[in-house]
């Protein structure tokens, strides 16, 4: 079921809410599993941190914020600029409207936005899942750290102290590489 609390904000109260608007849906149906499923999630509210999921060559196509899907149809579905999380970039090569799964690396990368003039230092995890179901799945997941923001560096191929590269999933051969040591600056 989904639960939806009307009226309340849910980083200022409790996760009870007297005399709060509620509806309950029940929701049925299946999704198709995915090729690759990316979630970052991050641990400061009132932050942007973006993920960045580039195709391999020769497509390098990047699904970012200002590119949330590609022609091969790896998608971006949110930009969370406020904070928390989260945002997913997937492929489904099933279904109606199925993807296409490239062979070589995917490289997946993170960049701290903006701190919303907070100061704030970005921690969060970013999960990666690779042929989700299958008997060849893989599951990997990355704590990072970033010390700065900087929406003029949001380009992709920046580097710089607000970026860390997380790993690589390669979707054919079903493996994830995460970043030597944890992650780290670009």
């Amino acid at each position: 079921p989904i639960v939806v609390i009307a009226g309340v904000m849910l980083d200022q109260q409790s996760n009870w809410y007297t005399n709060a608007a509620t509806l309950i849906f029940d929701v049925t149906g299946t999704l198709q599993p995915t090729t690759l499923l990316t979630t970052l999630t991050w641990n400061q509210n009132n932050t942007d941190v973006d993920l960045y999921v580039t195709e391999p060559d020769p497509s390098d196509q990047i699904a970012w914020f200002a590119n949330k899907i590609t022609t091969n149809l790896l998608t971006l579905d949110f930009d969370n600029t406020t904070g928390f999380g989260p945002e997913h970039t997937t492929l489904t090569t099933t279904g109606d409207n199925p993807g296409v799964a490239l062979p070589g690396e995917y490289p997946i990368n993170v960049h701290y936005f903006s701190d919303h003039f907070t100061g704030q230092i970005a921690t969060g995890t970013v999960t990666i899942v690779v042929n989700e179901g299958l008997p060849n799945q893989a599951f990997a997941s990355q704590l990072f750290t970033i010390p700065v923001s900087n929406p003029e560096n949001a380009s992709p191929g920046s580097t710089g102290p607000d970026w860390v590269a997380i790993g690589t999933a390669d979707l054919i051969n079903g493996t994830i590489i995460l970043a030597p040591g944890g992650s780290r600056p670009i």
